[in-house]
């Protein structure tokens, strides 16, 4: 997909913006977006804003070392961003988002990485956190660096999440998919012993995949729209099995060919 123009991009960020206040991923004057505009340019959110309230105004223009080019004061979380963007070429646009209960779970130790909804594993594989870092503080893009080289979502610890795409949208469209994660999950654990997808079940998932293969390679299994590019797909809790862990390898290419031509 092209990077997109700047009037493009003001327009898509106003309105992601709004949706994400809505929704209750941010509050207040929390959380930041960013778009790739290309030569070195990003449009930013500048900081102190209301995502909900934002206008033309509210949108800065700054370089890949964060620095401001056209507008006001840039989001603090900038350089998370930037890192996102200089580890990830293929990255467009970013979202850090602080979606409640996918935080809560940081706050009780407890990881979304397991592989329970097949969807979800589909859709972002596995959901790391990654390491604590103060917010606004440049050691919030060290602690996202190897987890962004292979993950299009990942939650910050004790913080929030951040999500990556071709377009705002498709940022916001991860989010959603991780915060529906940490619901479900929540859910189930409150009513007693979570499962993992199995063995056999994550065969099945696999025998899907091909026949999809078979009969498409340009739309996307699980909404009927544009294929997407998944990173990676296998939580580290189906490891340990063998026999599912060789049949997970072959499943990961296999994916990555079925929908390379689309976005996630």
């Amino acid at each position: 997909m092209p990077i997109m123009t700047e009037p493009a991009a003001r327009k898509e960020m106003l309105l992601v913006g709004k949706r994400l206040y809505e929704k209750g991923f941010v509050v207040a004057t929390d959380g930041n977006l960013s778009v790739r505009l290309g030569n070195g340019r990003f449009l930013v959110s500048r900081s102190g804003v209301c995502k909900g309230d934002m206008v033309d105004q509210d949108l800065v223009i700054c370089d890949q070392n964060g620095n401001t080019i056209r507008g006001k004061r840039v989001s603090s979380e900038v350089l998370l961003h930037l890192a996102a963007y200089k580890l990830r070429p293929d990255v467009l646009a970013v979202i850090h988002a602080h979606p409640p209960v996918a935080v809560s779970f940081t706050l009780a130790g407890v990881s979304l990485d397991e592989a329970l909804l097949p969807e979800v594993v589909m859709a972002l594989g596995k959901i790391p956190t990654s390491l604590f870092a103060a917010p606004a503080s440049p050691e919030g893009a060290e602690v996202i660096r190897t987890e962004i080289l292979h993950h299009d979502a990942i939650v910050l610890d004790r913080h929030g999440s951040v999500t990556v795409g071709k377009t705002l949208w498709e940022a916001y469209h991860k989010l959603e998919r991780l915060e529906f994660a940490a619901k479900v999950t929540h859910l189930a654990k409150s009513l007693g012993e979570v499962k993992a997808l199995s063995h056999e079940e994550m065969t099945q998932v696999q025998k899907s995949l091909e026949r999809y293969k078979a009969n498409s390679s340009d739309r996307c299994p699980q909404c009927g729209g544009p294929a997407h590019n998944h990173r990676s797909i296998v939580p580290d809790s189906v490891k340990s099995d063998q026999s599912l862990w060789a049949d997970l390898e072959k499943l990961a290419p296999l994916i990555k060919r079925v929908i390379e031509e689309g976005r996630m």
